[in-house]
């Protein structure tokens, strides 16, 4: 694999065995200066080896939520490359295929997670000047929805998909961007409902 360094959590396990990680930055020896890396390179548990499914400037980010959308497809929302993204792509990494999608403004270091029906929900994140964010987001297959908000702002927050269709969403970064704090607030997150 691409030695990188990544802000967040860029390795995504995939259905089915194996892991792909993306974007982050990476060192230039040349220029003695890091760089986005625009790649994304799979796991093989098998073979115990990475091999290249994507390089394309739009990879070239880091900060970013990512979570596999089914046995072929990855969502990777948002990030940041000195400016938020405004978007999402659908990475196929089986072929490399990736098809962007527009989110409803900047966004990166948010938590997303494949819920059990097959839907991709973003939570939280970072805004324009690290304003904290309180919005959820569905990837229903088709595209984004927008979700009623969580009940507090908070960047980066932990997510994790429960087998009834809730989805725990815990801790982050809270406070505003000048006044910076971390949150221990735990909620469940219910479709409809928040």
């Amino acid at each position: 694999a691409t030695p990188r360094y990544t802000g967040n959590r860029a390795v995504t396990q995939l259905l089915g065995g194996g892991g792909v990680v993306s974007g982050g930055q990476a060192f230039n020896g040349d220029t003695q200066s890091f760089a986005y890396e625009p790649s994304m390179e799979r796991f093989d548990p098998v073979t115990e080896d990475w091999s290249e499914v994507a390089r394309d400037p739009l990879l070239a980010r880091d900060f970013f939520a990512s979570a596999v959308i089914d046995e072929q497809k990855l969502l990777v929302v948002g990030g940041y490359d000195g400016t938020d993204f405004s978007n999402a792509l659908v990475v196929e990494h089986s072929s490399g295929t990736i098809q962007e999608i527009a989110l409803p403004g900047p966004l990166s270091v948010s938590g997303a997670v494949r819920r059990a029906d097959g839907s991709v929900l973003c939570v939280g994140g970072l805004g324009d000047g690290g304003a904290r964010l309180s919005g959820a987001l569905l990837f229903d297959g088709a595209g984004i929805i927008e979700l009623p908000s969580l009940p507090e702002p908070r960047g980066d927050p932990y997510v994790v998909a429960l087998p009834d269709g809730r989805v725990l969403v815990f801790g982050g970064l809270a406070g505003t961007a000048e006044e910076p704090a971390f949150s221990s607030a735990t909620f469940l997150f219910e479709r409809g409902a928040n």
